[in-house]
């Protein structure tokens, strides 16, 4: 038996039953036996008292006084006598005292000599208790006593319940579950203690509040605009240069910027509270418009100027965006009487390898000429350094993908991803296309295979021939695949991966899924659903791309993720950003009090990885340690 079922309530009912009945018993059997020898004891010495009083002539007068009789009274004192009363015929003849300090008669006892009746009074009872005379108070006493266990076993069965609910309080605050362990229960034991832990949850529960609003007040004073929620112009600024610098996922990207032009001008008639609503309104169906587009971004780039970014994306397809940025904004509701005829302007560049500083310039030049070309327009510059690949027909790119799909002609790449203390903790894999003797980065071919609809498939394949490599490498560390939004709501996605997990838990305590925080918040039940069917197949899932969308982490993350990566845009010159720290600590911070460990995304720089050392990431990825490797 457990020490815990051995010292629980209902076992120590029994305890509590099981001594009493013995001490019960005990205390009787010792009772009876005092009595018997009390009785033996005082019958003793009565037969003594009886044969001194035998010798005293009771028709003497001055019995005390007389020398004679003096042996008789020391006897009779010594046998704790007090005083003896002769009677004639039932009427007192003669009264001896004996002990005359003795003033309380204790107990009296009958006997007879030479025809008197004698009553001897001792001045103590040796039966006083025990005796047969006395059996009542003995059960009278001991009644008393089953009252006062029987309530006394309720009282300590209410305190030990009590303690019991404080232990599961307890349990609930070494657990984590502080929200739970904050309701403080009725009945917990010791009172002073439940009130002291009720006292310290509360103020926790303050603090937490306060550090919260702490580090939304950094995210706000740093990448986060206060008046919109969006990303604001440093944190744009972020994000092209870590496109600029993205060596290993090149791809063509397209930034659009808009103004509303003299928007608080008297002409315009608007205020500055029209003004604001009109931008929030805008941000809302833009927002709406490129939720299709994995890796978007929108900023706010000055007080009238908002800023669109898209990564991975065609020339073809950045014109139509950009034509259906102005059609959206321009179709937003608007007071009566408000000119709306040269309000929107919108200036776009097409680039891939381009500078950060240069890439604006050229999107303000092409915001100029759209704004000289007068009413709502746009207009984009081209960098005129396309790639071949990425710009060809869809057609062709579908034949392509097609022949790709149904030849499994993709091959897995996995990075190393290090711990801080330099282990490493698993492999990240990278996928890319086979065409001959040349293989093609994700970023030329995702775009693409998002658009003819083949991401479920290539995310199948790299699937099986990631658990094929982990078959076939038991000492490999463990593969995280990431898989796309259009993977999750698939048709007949959420079966196969049934059947895929099932075939393959061998390997699945080294398979780890990747989603995305953009697609994990955009199907965030198909995600969730996924997540628990890989957890019970002994997998496990993680969200990589933190940060990026400034997307508050209690919203997103839930307990199925283990860990997270933050974006590499918010690692990039970190060193030399201090602003930019700040909001990553409060990030880090956010995220473990979720009790997940973070990991960081895209480190280049050994003063890069100093500096996250420091903010509080478990891990990271870069080039500075490693470069993806070909797997099997």
């Amino acid at each position: 038996m457990s020490k815990g079922l051995l010292f629980s309530r209902p076992i120590i009912n029994y305890w509590l039953i099981f001594v009493f009945i013995i001490f019960s018993l005990t205390t009787t059997l010792w009772a009876v036996q005092q009595s018997s020898n009390a009785n033996t004891l005082l019958k003793s010495k009565l037969e003594s008292v009886k044969l001194v009083l035998e010798a005293i002539d009771f028709k003497d007068s001055g019995i005390e006084q007389q020398p004679k009789y003096s042996w008789a009274l020391a006897l009779l004192k010594q046998n704790e006598v007090a005083q003896v009363v002769i009677f004639e015929d039932k009427s007192e003849v003669k009264k001896i005292i004996i002990d005359e300090q003795w003033t309380v008669q204790v107990s009296s006892h009958n006997i007879d000599v030479d025809g008197y009746g004698i009553a001897v009074y001792l001045t103590t009872n040796p039966n006083w208790i025990y005796s047969i005379e006395n059996g009542v108070f003995l059960v009278l006493l001991l009644s008393l006593f089953v009252i006062v266990a029987v309530v006394g076993s309720k009282w300590l069965q209410l305190q030990l319940a009590g303690v019991d609910i404080l232990n599961q309080r307890c349990d609930k605050i070494i657990r984590g579950e502080y929200q739970q362990a904050i309701e403080q229960p009725k009945f917990s034991q010791p009172r002073i203690i439940n009130n002291a832990i009720s006292h310290l949850l509360r103020i926790y529960a303050e603090a937490k509040v306060e550090q919260g609003e702490f580090y939304e007040f950094i995210q706000n004073s740093t990448l986060i605009d206060r008046e919109t929620g969006i990303g604001n112009r440093q944190f744009l600024e972020n994000r092209l240069q870590l496109i600029q610098k993205d060596t290993v996922n090149q791809s063509h990207s397209a930034l659009f910027i808009l103004e509303l032009d003299d928007i608080e001008s008297p002409d315009s008639g608007f205020n500055s509270e029209e003004a604001m609503e009109l931008l929030n309104t805008i941000i809302k169906v833009w927002k709406q418009l490129l939720s299709k587009h994995d890796n978007n971004l929108i900023a706010r780039y000055s007080e009238h100027q908002l800023a669109v970014l898209l990564v991975q994306i065609s020339n073809k397809d950045a014109q139509k965006v950009a034509e259906k940025l102005l059609r959206a904004a321009s179709s937003v509701p608007l007071p009566r009487g408000k000119n709306t005829d040269n309000l929107f302007h919108i200036g776009g560049v097409y680039f891939n390898s381009t500078s950060s500083a240069d890439v604006i310039s050229e999107c303000f030049a092409a915001l100029k000429a759209a704004q000289l070309q007068g009413y709502n327009n746009w207009f984009m510059y081209d960098e005129g350094q396309l790639n071949h690949n990425l710009e060809q027909g869809s057609v062709r790119w579908r034949v392509l993908l097609e022949n790709a799909v149904a030849k499994a002609s993709f091959v897995i790449f996995g990075q190393e991803v290090f711990t801080v203390d330099g282990r490493v903790n698993h492999l990240e894999c990278y996928v890319r296309l086979q065409q001959e003797q040349q293989l093609i980065s994700a970023a030329h071919f995702i775009p693409m295979a998002k658009k003819c609809g083949q991401m479920a498939a290539i995310d199948k394949i790299v699937l099986e021939k990631a658990a094929q490599y982990l078959d076939c490498n038991p000492q490999a560390p463990a593969l995280a695949v990431n898989l796309s939004s259009e993977t999750l709501i698939a048709n007949g996605f959420e079966q196969w991966l049934k059947n895929f997990l099932d075939n393959n838990r061998r390997v699945m305590h080294r398979l780890w899924f990747e989603f995305s925080e953009l697609s994990w918040s955009l199907q965030f039940e198909q995600s969730e659903t996924i997540s628990r069917m890989i957890l019970q197949a002994g997998g496990r899932c993680t969200m990589d791309g933190c940060g990026r969308q400034l997307l508050t982490p209690e919203g997103n993350i839930v307990n199925s993720i283990s860990r997270v990566k933050l974006h590499r845009s918010l690692i990039r010159h970190i060193d030399k950003n201090p602003p930019q720290q700040l909001y990553v600590k409060s990030l880090i911070e956010q995220i473990k009090q979720l009790k997940l460990s973070v990991y960081a995304e895209g480190v280049e720089h050994a003063n890069e990885l100093s500096i996250l050392k420091k903010l509080g990431v478990m891990g990271y990825q870069g080039i500075l340690t490693s470069v993806p490797k070909r797997l099997g």
